[in-house]
């Protein structure tokens, strides 16, 4: 498996986002970025409206596991909260999670 690791992230496409307060509708275009580093750890972070990601916006922390076919993160593994995402290569700089979205790899600033 080709995954590309620490000169970069993986940025998601954009998920559009509406909000109702007061009668008023809000609407915003939400991004989520991975950044995988050795030793199988991610950050992840998310932003509003913005596709430009730097490291130190990665506050957030998991692990990875690679295999043949796929990468799986984890995120608080084993807590209350844990979250698991499965993605797939498609081809080099470009993975694929289990709802067919594609991350595209971005090299940093």
């Amino acid at each position: 498996m080709d995954l590309l690791i620490e000169d970069g992230y993986y940025l998601s496409d954009g998920h559009k986002h509406i909000d109702w307060h007061a009668g008023l509708k809000f609407e915003s275009t939400n991004y989520i970025a991975f950044w995988f580093k050795k030793n199988n750890v991610v950050n992840y972070a998310a932003k509003d409206g913005i596709t430009v990601f730097d490291k130190n916006e990665f506050v957030s922390e998991g692990e990875y596991k690679l295999n043949d076919e796929t990468t799986t993160i984890y995120i608080d593994r084993g807590g209350k909260f844990e979250v698991k995402r499965t993605f797939i290569v498609i081809q080099k700089g470009q993975i694929m999670d289990e709802n067919d979205e594609i991350y595209i790899y971005k090299l940093w600033n």
